[in-house]
């Protein structure tokens, strides 16, 4: 028997617009869910492997007004990742501007929250490809901000680094930074891959800065997958 885990999801979903989800082993989320699942699904899942990860909705999914800002990265991370991986970035916010046009709940908190996130999806669609704004200050990315992304991206996917392959990362680094940029990147690459340890945070720190975890994401075609590796490893 397969068990539909799509299925499990859609049921443990609240349906509300602004919420996020957060990955929890299968096993627990039966413990918390078990009341959805028919008797021969609860007697599959107990054979399954206890790294089995699902997307759960709970009581601390919901967005409020109250903590938007602490949610809204991840929210909007999550909501991105809902487009297909073909779609650029921008692409990915015209259709989600779209998106909040169609919503028509007239609750006071709601519409509020709505023009919050209009607002920040504004933001990140007026910002060019190579900068970023925090507050007052302007992070222009440079090589090192492309390989951490890339080296991040690559552990999230259980990718091995091309360490040696100067041809293939000089073509990464022209495909990620621009043409005539490749051994700009290949030349961080190995400054980064013989001085630094990037599981260590005061490592992330001193080669990506303050923002390194915003930056690496905005950098990355993967967002949810980077967000969710550093989850697992508690950066």
């Amino acid at each position: 028997m397969k068990i539909d885990y799509q299925r499990l999801q859609e049921d443990a979903e609240t349906g509300s617009f602004f919420q996020i989800y957060f990955e929890i082993d299968l096993h627990e989320w039966t413990k918390q869910k078990g009341s959805l699942l028919t008797e021969l699904e609860l007697q599959k899942i107990e054979k399954q492997a206890q790294k089995t990860k699902i997307k759960s909705y709970g009581k601390n999914s919901s967005i409020t007004t109250e903590n938007w800002e602490q949610h809204k990265e991840t929210f909007f991370t999550q909501r991105m990742a809902t487009y297909r991986d073909s779609y650029t970035l921008t692409e990915k916010i015209k259709l989600e501007l779209l998106r909040l046009e169609e919503l028509t709940i007239n609750a006071t908190d709601y519409k509020v929250l709505n023009d919050r996130y209009r607002a920040y999806l504004e933001q990140k669609q007026s910002l060019s490809p190579q900068q970023k704004t925090n507050e007052n200050e302007t992070v222009r990315y440079t090589a090192k901000h492309y390989v951490l992304a890339y080296l991040i991206e690559c552990n999230a996917k259980g990718e091995s680094f091309p360490i040696g392959q100067k041809k293939e990362l000089e073509k990464i680094g022209s495909q990620r930074i621009g043409a005539g940029k490749g051994h700009r990147f290949y030349r961080e690459f190995n400054n980064i891959i013989n001085n630094y340890d990037i599981n260590k945070l005061n490592h992330l720190i001193e080669i990506g800065g303050e923002n390194w975890r915003t930056i690496v994401k905005d950098l990355s075609n993967k967002p949810e997958t980077i967000e969710t590796y550093l989850q697992s490893k508690q950066l």
